[in-house]
């Protein structure tokens, strides 16, 4: 299991005196969780797992970037031997990447709540429940263990809830958590959060909260390279009666959270969820191991033996299997910000705090056909005590070939839980004239240095903006608000090529109208997630629409519509994009623009232009019934399974021009004869680059999709008569 350990700043009370009531649970507590009921000598059951790795944003959204789910068997005895085999197995990438069961060695189910030590959490070999090393294995100080007094303070001990069962009706009480500042002992690891106990036999119901490693000097830190990481550990374990005797697992939430701050303003979350169902127990005085027979009572210390964990054959990983919940389902409907009450927001200092932070790679390094590389540097100054939940960002960047600076200044205000935020960003940066793009894409991919493919166009922007983000229904539905100034300049390419030479050389950057405006814009979403990348499934929507009035005007609208879904070995992707644009001279930049790469393949590079446009794709795939196994490669599972899917895609757009202006409009894009680093050809001195679609235009696509989607070998042609098959390699998925 990944070790728990985090990075955070305790503020802890002194403890106070606990009531009597609440002494009386805990030292019920104490004795009933020393060890598993005399009785229960060992349980099976059944488990489906889900292992997500996801990115999350400063606003909380998260996108996976892939998803392992897996069908498994546990056996749980009393001499604490517990083992998990695997028994189905599925995947799905947004890209290239390792499999989670390369670092997963160990079982990563956790068997019981019983016990006086979290070694089990780590699915090593461990020893006495000290808080101290032992083997390969961190054991953290259970609150109801020996001496626990002197790690932790109490609070609490009232009743939240009553379960009924067909045997009884069980109170629960919940115990607050909190180590205190005072260790004897270092490194310790230490648990924050809420303990439910059964009020009746003191046993844990439900554990919750957040691990941190300590030592003499407070929170440990860790490095990643040169820059400072935060490394964030949570747990949410549930259990249930079995048989009005026993509380077994029922539920398990283990995720990471890793905040590289010098790198990247998000956090990458590695999420472990489990079910648990079909508990079988077995009862009794005495039970047998491999060194003999044993008394019931002669419990070993949890995580006293490993954890394995196996898997079943290829071909009985690659048979049907009858999945519980969709893939994705389990860790794509929670956030990390569950976790907010007791995690390591929590800890914070009242002094005021400066640290590097970048809000994206671009911020840091980029290349493009423009400014060629671009390095740079971002700091976040936060307040906190004076203004706990106000954040300043400054970004400053340097175009070595453009010779030219860029960057922002920022300053963020984030309502109580995050139900609102608002700002103020002042800047200049290069942005992208694309359309219909994937969410956050800011072009200046580095593959453009290495392999000369630059699919981006670029407008130079000075603006301010006030902008106003509100959570109307959490999780589902959102709204944001912007209103400011701009002025738009052309950017010139001024590079051909990247490093390595490309079979064709980098496009003139097309043409934009140059002039300031006020902007205003209005953005409402339904299911964020769905919209922010290509994994979720559901259904998601946005609306956007924007105004603009100046030297430069235009009322643009666009919408889109996001819906997915996995039905057995079938899976289903629509995607439809609208756009309206009007004005009395359209400036080239607001116009809509389609044509070549995965949206649109079969036709030429943003062949198609206009001011009235939707594009539709439809995607439907078969999960072929082989090479469903993980690949093991030198006895380490490091790839998630080939798990071929056959998948044809229609895609269809209609993009058309509505008036001699637009017409003029598209012609200011460039012509067929431009040339990287001259200006665009006169208006009718040669062939536009662009032009309406003369009704709908559409193509088809016909292939392989491999490792859960994060690579696809294809053939796409246009329907259009006597058009050509062209071969398509893809990595990731781009809806």
């Amino acid at each position: 299991m990944l070790p728990l350990l985090v990075v955070a700043q305790l503020a802890v009370a002194d403890p106070a005196p606990a009531s009597r009531a609440l002494q009386d649970i805990l030292v019920l507590a104490a004795d009933r969780n020393r060890a598993a009921p005399a009785s229960l000598l060992s349980y099976d059951a059944q488990v489906e797992s889900e292992i997500a790795v996801l990115t999350r944003r400063a606003d909380g959204e998260e996108s996976a970037l892939s998803v392992e789910q897996s069908l498994n068997e546990v056996h749980w005895q009393r001499d604490g031997e517990f083992s998990q085999h695997m028994t189905a197995y599925r995947a799905r990438q947004a890209g290239p990447s390792m499999s989670a069961l390369a670092v997963l060695r160990k079982a990563w189910t956790i068997p019981m709540l019983y016990g006086n030590g979290f070694g089990g959490l780590f699915g090593e070999d461990g020893g006495p429940a000290s808080g101290k090393r032992a083997g390969t294995s961190t054991i953290a100080i259970h609150p109801f263990g020996p001496n626990a007094e002197r790690v932790y303070t109490f609070a609490g001990g009232d009743t939240i809830a009553v379960i009924r069962t067909e045997r009884r009706s069980i109170p629960v009480v919940r115990v607050l958590v909190e180590p205190r500042r005072d260790q004897a002992a270092w490194p310790v690891v230490v648990f924050r959060g809420e303990i439910d106990l059964d009020a009746d036999r003191g046993e844990i119901v439900r554990l919750r909260g957040q691990f941190v490693t300590l030592d003499e000097r407070g929170p440990q830190q860790k490095r990643l390279l040169v820059l400072p990481m935060n490394v964030m550990a949570y747990v949410d374990l549930e259990s249930v009666e079995i048989d009005g005797r026993y509380w077994l697992p029922r539920y398990q939430r283990i995720e990471t959270h890793v905040d590289v701050r010098g790198l990247a303003e998000g956090r990458t979350v590695f999420r472990i969820v489990s079910r648990f169902r079909e508990h079988q127990v077995s009862e009794g005085a005495t039970y047998k191991t491999s060194e003999g027979r044993l008394e019931a009572d002669d419990t070993m210390p949890p995580g006293s033996r490993p954890h394995r964990l196996t898997m079943a054959r290829g071909d009985s990983l690659q048979r049907p299997a009858q999945w519980w919940t969709p893939l994705g389902e389990a860790t794509g409907t929670i956030r990390g910000d569950d976790f907010a009450d007791v995690g390591a927001d929590y800890f914070t200092r009242t002094a005021p705090r400066l640290t590097w932070r970048a809000q994206r790679l671009a911020d840091v390094i980029r290349f493009n056909r423009i400014e060629g590389w671009s390095t740079g540097a971002t700091a976040e100054y936060t307040p906190r005590a004076s203004a706990p939940h106000l954040t300043l960002r400054v970004n400053g960047t340097w175009a070595w070939t453009e010779q030219t600076v860029r960057g922002r200044v920022e300053a963020i205000r984030r309502g109580e839980h995050d139900a609102w935020r608002a700002g103020l960003r002042l800047g200049r940066t290069l942005d992208i004239t694309n359309d219909f793009t994937a969410p956050r894409d800011s072009g200046g991919a580095l593959v453009a240095a290495f392999f000369s493919v630059d699919d981006y166009d670029y407008v130079d922007r000075t603006s301010s903006t006030l902008w106003f983000d509100a959570n109307l229904i959490p999780r589902r539905a959102t709204v944001r608000l912007e209103l400011g100034a701009a002025v738009d300049r052309g950017a010139r390419a001024r590079l051909m090529r990247g490093i390595f030479d490309g079979t064709v050389p980098f496009r003139p950057n097309r043409g934009v109208d140059s002039g300031s405006y006020v902007r205003s814009a209005v953005v409402a979403e339904w299911n964020p997630v769905v919209n922010a990348g290509a994994m979720a499934t559901g259904i998601g929507a946005m609306l956007r629409s924007e105004v603009g009035a100046g030297e430069l005007d235009w009322h643009r609208t666009t919408m889109r519509v996001n819906a997915r879904a996995d039905v057995g070995n079938l899976a289903y992707a629509l995607r439809i994009d609208g756009g309206l644009l009007t004005s009395r001279d359209a400036p080239p930049q607001q116009l809509f623009e389609l044509g070549g790469g995965p949206a649109f393949p079969g036709y030429a590079y943003k062949e198609y232009a206009g001011d009235r446009a939707v594009a539709a794709h439809a995607r439907a795939s078969w999960r072929l019934p082989l090479m469903r196994s993980p690949l093991r490669m030198m006895g380490c599972t490091c790839f998630t399974s080939p798990a071929p899917e056959l998948a044809i895609t229609l895609h269809g757009a209609s993009l058309s021009a509505s008036s001699a202006t637009m017409l003029s409009s598209i012609a200011r894009l460039g012509t067929a004869g431009d040339s990287v680093g001259g200006l665009p050809a006169p208006l009718g001195s040669g062939e536009p680059l662009s032009r309406g679609t003369a009704g709908v235009k559409s193509s088809v696509e016909v292939g392989l999709r491999l490792f859960g989607g994060a690579a696809t070998m294809a053939m796409a042609r246009p329907l259009d008569t006597g058009a050509r098959w062209r071969m398509m390699f893809l990595l990731g998925q781009p809806w």
